[in-house]
């Protein structure tokens, strides 16, 4: 009995000695193989985590320098509204006495070509007083745009003050274009009007009779003025502009005047060879005389 107790503490003496070393060796495995398993992560895993997957030093993230306010340095000025440019159109023109196309394209700053195109016209001396002419935009004077004040960028922040450059005070901001005058009528001294008559057409046939006259001097207001020595009376002539250059046929018949043909209206012949036509002013003046063969 005795001899079988003592095997079996011997036994288990030797058991628990066996485990003792067999537990070490665990743990010290155990402690390699998480050693490897740290180094690991911290050569491989660790790299794509912080983004750089070469396997180099990771760097942490620079932020970037903040914006500078443009406020420190500019005046920062919503830009101003457009001011339209206002366009210029065709003005409309009465034509008053004493007016010819090239006054009236002198005094509106245009040519005489383009005043006649603008108007459809083909003769220069077909106006009329009261007529009512078109003046092309080139020649209608525009009105000076208004100023508009202009911003400077201001220095930097450090200064306080901000420069404006305005338009001196005496640019009147809503300016009014003068009118250009109206030429007044003056008849030519008698001396230099140089208006003729220079035939007498078809006399004796009502249909056919006509006194030409023309101008080589001087534009001349007609009205008023009068044809004189026909037994029928005397023709007084209407409100009509004669250029230099025109040439008017004044008709013994009926008809509707016209820039070159004047009507007296008569029901018969009322010249007659022998005649001597003569050509008066509204004062009464003989501006020129003319026997018919």
């Amino acid at each position: 009995m005795r001899k079988t107790t003592r095997l079996t503490r011997s036994f288990a003496k030797n058991t628990v000695e066996i485990s003792s070393q067999t537990l070490w060796t665990i743990i010290g495995v155990n402690a390699l193989i998480s050693l490897v398993i740290s180094l690991l992560v911290v050569l491989v895993v660790g790299p794509w985590l912080y983004g750089n997957p070469s396997g180099g030093t990771s760097q942490p993230p620079v932020s970037a320098p903040p914006a500078e306010d443009p406020t420190a340095s500019a005046i920062v000025a919503a830009p101003p509204t457009p001011t339209p440019t206002p366009r210029a159109e065709p003005v409309e023109y009465v034509v008053q006495t004493g007016d010819t196309l090239g006054t009236i394209a002198e005094q509106f700053g245009i040519t005489m070509d383009d005043l006649m195109a603008m108007n459809s016209l083909t003769d220069p001396n077909l106006i009329r007083v009261g007529q009512t002419l078109f003046i092309p935009a080139a020649g209608v004077p525009l009105p000076t745009p208004t100023p508009t004040a202009t911003i400077i960028p201001a220095q930097p922040a450090a200064q306080s003050t901000t420069e404006f450059i305005f338009p001196p005070a005496d640019i009147s901001l809503t300016p009014t274009p003068s009118p250009t005058p109206i030429p007044t009528a003056t008849a030519p001294p008698l001396g230099q009007i140089s208006v003729n008559i220079t035939n007498v057409l078809g006399y004796g046939n009502l249909d056919e009779e006509q006194v030409l006259i023309a101008n080589t001097g001087p534009g001349v207001q007609l009205v008023g003025w009068t044809l004189n020595g026909s037994a029928a009376g005397t023709y007084t002539f209407p409100n009509m502009f004669l250029f230099n250059g025109g040439q008017v046929a004044i008709h013994t018949a009926a008809g509707s005047d016209s820039y070159t043909d004047l009507y007296w209206g008569l029901g018969q012949p009322a010249w007659q060879s022998g005649d001597t036509v003569t050509l008066k002013n509204i004062k009464g003046e003989i501006i020129a005389t003319y026997i018919i063969p």
